[in-house]
């Protein structure tokens, strides 16, 4: 498994890993979005649903970010 550092719930996580030795955790270096797949995907939503254009409610934004994340999904 792997994951950006454990934050707030960091102990929780120690806690769990330490109860489950089969699970072996590699942690990503610290701001490295080109590693982390999530990263790619806001990026992506976000050049779609901002890039010269403006939404006046956030009704509208929303569904700009549903209409752009169904497009990638298809």
């Amino acid at each position: 498994m792997s994951m950006e550092r454990p934050g707030t719930r960091g102990q929780q996580i120690k806690e769990f890993l330490t109860a489950h030795p089969e699970v072996q955790m590699e942690y990503l270096p610290p701001y490295h979005p080109e590693l982390n797949p999530q990263e790619r995907v806001w990026h992506l939503i976000r050049y779609e649903v901002t890039t010269s254009r403006y939404r006046e409610t956030i009704d509208l934004i929303e569904e700009a970010i549903r209409k752009a994340s169904k497009a990638l999904a298809a």
